[in-house]
């Protein structure tokens, strides 16, 4: 526990005959929820709390500016705080060390991987062909409350941490670009972006959303005029816009508007209805000529329902990333050292998405409606994008980021709470229409 930022110092420095008449309640409780997130070790929430306590510090600062033993205390506080946040930064970073991808395992012989693979085959072939019974929904039920996979909360944590990275390289100039690594697959190519250098890691992890490896395409990626732009030391082929998309839509949920450029030529997909947009209807429109003329078209439907709410999430999330940049801006734009290096620290936390809110919550949901556009189990999928509501709504309730955010005292709007509520209501009532 700190020695000056926590209760016990916060009273110790009341208790002095220079700071008895101080009165600062918010201050106090700032310190609490401050003193909360050190003992869980939770950067995150001690960034944004601590952000709050800076201007605070500021405020404080001004209207005791001869009050030399509190503006010792809040600077002995300020260096307290600053080595406490690095220390839970390296711990993060020690942890997600070796996370991009799963340990690699030893290679099959040919033979040993395809009898298990023919045994599951022959296994597919008799169910298909059996009628569903009400024990098999009952367990698809029970598996849609059980914990997810470590391959698939891995691949949940992957889709998540593209999102965000793809989110930030569009607002970053040609001269600031992220690095990308797209694994190339016609079914289902890689792609990861880092703000830092290209690791083993970071292509492990292109090649674990893809499946296997296959050709490695590596470039910079940065925004213009509200596209992203993806550039490399080559000639691209004609193909690549549309592995591009791809990429983005199948793991991270997200619709790129972009161009490409290397050695010399320049593709962009133009202002021409996007190749993507009939990629995304085509599902529905395959799963509505394949019924029987006159049957229920209740599973193209859902499709159509999913797409939408997907769709409103991105929208929504856009927006909402959007604002906090104009805050950042704001911040940034301001005279105050100490006001620019909050700014520092709130884009660095909006970078990773919302602290605490969409830990897991935001890769379920995008995961769970994507698993309803390509057709997969209804009940288990429509689950998992109820349940990932649900954990978003409770991460936004009480959040120190969101009430930094909201709260500000420079009079920009970011009104994350009621546009991520909306968003959340409208996927829920989507959903339960279908």
């Amino acid at each position: 526990m700190g020695k000056f930022l926590s209760t016990k110092g916060w009273k110790s420095l009341l208790a002095n005959k220079d700071c008895k008449a101080l009165k600062a309640p918010d201050l106090e409780k700032l310190i609490v929820q401050f003193e909360a997130a050190e003992k869980k070790a939770d950067a995150n929430a001690a960034d944004a709390s601590f952000s709050k306590i800076k201007i605070k510090f500021r405020d404080l600062k001004k209207a005791n500016a001869k009050n030399r033993t509190l503006i010792k205390w809040m600077d002995q506080a300020t260096e307290e705080a600053e080595a406490l946040a690095a220390s839970l930064a390296a711990e993060d970073e020690g942890g997600a060390e070796g996370a991009g991808a799963p340990a690699e395992k030893p290679a099959e012989k040919p033979e040993e991987a395809a009898a298990p693979v023919e045994k599951k085959q022959a296994k597919d072939e008799r169910a298909e062909a059996k009628p569903e019974k009400p024990e098999a929904k009952a367990a698809e039920k029970k598996d849609a409350d059980a914990p997810p996979s470590k391959e698939d909360a891995q691949r949940a944590k992957l889709s998540e941490t593209l999102a965000n990275e793809l989110t930030l390289a569009r607002r970053r100039t040609k001269d600031k670009a992220s690095k990308f690594v797209l694994n190339v697959d016609a079914k289902a190519p890689g792609l990861m972006l880092t703000r830092k250098d290209l690791t083993p890691n970071i292509l492990k992890a292109a090649v674990f959303l893809t499946g296997k490896k296959g050709k490695t395409l590596k470039g910079l990626c940065y925004g213009e005029s509200g596209k992203w732009v993806f550039v490399l030391a080559n000639e691209p082929s004609d193909t690549l816009i549309r592995l591009l998309k791809k990429a983005a839509l199948v793991h991270a949920g997200m619709k790129l508007k972009l161009k490409v450029i290397g050695g010399g030529v320049e593709l962009d997909d133009g202002e021409a209805a996007d190749p993507e947009d009939a990629a995304e209807d085509a599902p529905a429109a395959e799963a509505a000529e394949a019924k029987p003329e006159g049957a229920a078209d209740d599973g193209a439907t859902l499709i159509r329902a999913a797409t939408k709410s997907r769709k409103i999430w991105i929208k929504t999330k856009d927006g909402v990333d959007t604002l906090i940049g104009r805050l950042v801006a704001h911040l940034k734009d301001n005279e105050d050292p100490e006001l620019v290096e909050i700014a520092g620290a709130m884009e660095a936390m909006a970078e990773k998405g919302l602290p605490g809110v969409s830990e897991g919550a935001q890769a379920a949901l995008v995961a769970g409606l994507m698993d309803l556009e390509q057709g997969g189990a209804p009940d288990a999928a429509r689950d998992k994008v109820l349940g990932a509501v649900a954990a978003y709504r409770q991460g936004l309730e009480a959040n120190t980021f969101v009430d930094l955010c909201e709260e500000n005292p420079f009079k920009v709007k970011v009104p994350i709470r009621p546009m991520m509520g909306r968003a959340l209501d409208e996927i829920e009532k989507t959903l339960a229409a279908n």
